[in-house]
């Protein structure tokens, strides 16, 4: 199997319209960095742009700020 068709297969197995059929606030709490970008980037390619915190504590004065439907 050839990298293309590995990317296209992988690529189809997200559904990009997912935060359109259900919208959602996410907030993401990881001290890790490649573990964000991981995180980030799979939220991002099902539709939502989620907020990043390096980690449980900085969740506190976020949802202060504002209420999410997932942590």
């Amino acid at each position: 199997m050839s990298k293309d068709n590995i990317s296209a297969s992988t690529e189809s197995k997200f559904d990009h319209l997912m935060a359109d059929k259900l919208p959602l606030k996410i907030i993401v709490a990881e001290d890790n960095v490649v573990n964000q970008k991981v995180a980030i980037n799979i939220l991002q390619r099902l539709g939502y742009h989620a907020d990043l915190v390096a980690n449980g504590l900085e969740v506190l004065p976020a949802l202060r700020r504002q209420a999410y439907n997932f942590i």
